[in-house]
């Protein structure tokens, strides 16, 4: 990262994690970034989206976003996966025109339509 570019709240959330990690006696850099299972609060979730509480309650009835809850708690606190708001941080990929005309002539060419 160049000194010039600004850190988004996610990715200090992600460096104070890993700090967090660290400083307990996790040496290991990579099993620690790449775990699937690190889990936060609503609050941390939120914030990490930059959401109001409301629209993260919206996504969760709409099944828009994973979330969990502890055995048997029906209400109450909900957690998430990083990796889980990662994936709905990343969205859907939306195309160049070159990689749609790469695919739609591979298409022609497979399919032999000139």
């Amino acid at each position: 990262m160049d000194v010039n570019e600004i850190a988004t709240k996610q990715d200090i959330y992600r460096l104070e994690n890993l700090l967090h990690k660290i400083l307990m006696g996790k040496s290991d850099v990579k099993e620690i970034s790449d775990s699937p299972t690190d889990m936060v609060s609503e609050k941390k979730a939120i914030e990490i989206l930059g959401i109001k509480k409301s629209t993260l309650h919206c996504m969760k009835s709409m099944g828009k976003i994973a979330f969990y809850k502890p055995e048997g708690q029906r209400k109450g606190v909900s957690y998430y996966k990083i990796s889980d708001l990662e994936k709905y941080m990343s969205g859907i990929k939306h195309q160049s025109t070159a990689e749609i005309e790469a695919e739609a002539d591979k298409y022609m060419l497979e399919h032999k339509i000139i």
